[in-house]
């Protein structure tokens, strides 16, 4: 039966391979042990060496935030605090000195207009319930009473920046704007809530959070080519990571591309731990999806089996994002349950990435397949071929007139179709 299964699986990635503008590593594992690698590259690691599909690291971005809900659920087994418990709890005033208001003693998060403190719970924070403002994506309409607490990274002095308390210059950002709706209440996709997990995990566990997830996850796991870069690469190279492209078109013809540069985030993603900053393999994102919700169901990083069930758990209903259409945003994952009453979920997933990678992981239980896509190469339209990139490119204030052209629908964004990919490879076999 799996032989059936991998070579259907194989087809429907060739044909998809050769009908999308992906540019990446496709991998699927089958009931645990058949594997199935393909690639299709145009760029991949130019400058520090090519490796192999299973050697190549990606940064993973959003997938980070797993680390994040695992850790602080490690640290309710350890009786450090209780998933249930009101943030408020752990965050006094030396918080809030670092946070740059040392006559604040005591964290009372209001709704816009009122003076009553709301209760923000762990897991409000790890299901993207809290209400806490989408300070960085900043995705409110311009008449929204909340625009004027967001902080974009376009700004300037805004990038990431990783030091000894670069987290609680973050967090700085968002703790004392009012809550876009009441704790437990809705859904937000807000990544401030895994950046103050962060730090409370830090605090808690007297540990940076690279240096926690390193002991207590990857180590224990064995996930050898995963690790948390607060620097991006600056201070030391990665053989085996990709480089990051843009692939520049003239959307009026887009047989060939007209440009092709290599692609950096303007900010750092370790400056905001927790939530990004990460990088990782397709062989270790299959090692990690496999030990949390395969036959061990976390048993090397939990003592309580029901832990894991914890983390799945139907939490957050996700009305506004057409990525997880009747599913649930879980705790630190994404989750589909076939039935409202059963104990596990249907189908796992995730995606993340960084300005110029997205990856995507999938898993479906019941058939004991995994599906993850990596892509690393963008493709990006312009209407207006030449004179819009140059315009774009040279003339002061280039980031401006990017996102203006973008919301004009000058620029079309092709990200490469890794959630895409995964999720017809997955589907296939629901």
């Amino acid at each position: 039966m799996m032989i059936i299964n991998v070579l259907f699986f194989m087809i429907l990635c060739v044909i998809s391979l050769n009908t999308t503008n992906f540019n990446g590593v496709i991998m699927a594992s089958f009931e645990g042990k058949g594997t199935l690698i393909l690639e299709k590259y145009d760029t991949a690691n130019t400058s520090l060496g090519y490796g192999t599909a299973e050697e190549l690291q990606f940064p993973i971005g959003s997938n980070t935030k797993l680390f994040t809900a695992v850790s602080l659920y490690q640290l309710q087994e350890k009786g450090i605090l209780n998933i249930s418990d009101d943030i408020s709890l752990y965050l006094d005033q030396d918080d809030f000195s670092r946070f740059g208001f040392p006559n604040i003693s005591h964290y009372c998060p209001k709704l816009l207009g009122d003076d009553e403190c709301q209760k923000i719970t762990f897991r409000n924070l790890l299901s993207m319930g809290s209400g806490i403002v989408d300070a960085w994506n900043c995705d409110y309409s311009s008449t929204s009473p909340f625009v004027k607490y967001c902080h974009p990274f376009e700004a300037e002095g805004n990038g990431f920046y990783e030091y000894q308390d670069s987290m609680a210059y973050y967090v700085a950002q968002f703790i004392n704007s009012p809550l876009v709706f009441s704790p437990g209440s809705n859904y937000s996709y807000s990544n401030p809530n895994f950046v103050l997990g962060a730090y409370l995990l830090q605090k808690l566990s007297g540990q940076f959070f690279g240096a926690y997830v390193q002991e207590h996850i990857l180590d224990v796991i064995g996930m050898s080519s995963t690790f948390y870069d607060p620097w991006m690469g600056v201070y030391g190279s990665h053989p085996h990571q990709v480089n990051e492209y843009y692939s520049y078109y003239d959307s009026s013809e887009p047989s060939q591309p007209i440009s092709v540069g290599v692609c950096h985030d303007e900010l750092n993603l370790g400056g905001v731990g927790g939530t990004g900053g990460s990088v990782s393999t397709s062989v270790d994102m299959h090692k990690w999806y496999l030990e949390l919700f395969g036959e061990n169901r976390g048993s090397k990083l939990f003592s309580d089996p029901k832990t894991i069930y914890e983390i799945v758990a139907q939490v957050n209903p996700v009305f506004n994002n057409p990525k997880i259409q009747d599913g649930f945003y879980a705790q630190g994952v994404a989750v589909w349950y076939k039935n409202p009453t059963d104990s596990w979920p249907g189908l796992i997933m995730y995606e993340g990435g960084s300005k110029c990678s997205d990856t995507a992981i999938m898993l479906v239980p019941d058939k004991k397949l995994l599906v993850s896509a990596f892509s690393n190469t963008p493709r990006i339209y312009l209407k207006g071929g030449y004179d819009l990139l140059n315009k774009i490119s040279m003339e002061e204030g280039g980031m401006k007139l990017y996102n203006e052209a973008m919301n004009n629908g000058e620029v079309v964004i092709d990200d490469g179709g890794a959630w895409r990919l995964a999720k017809e490879m997955s589907a296939s076999f629901l």
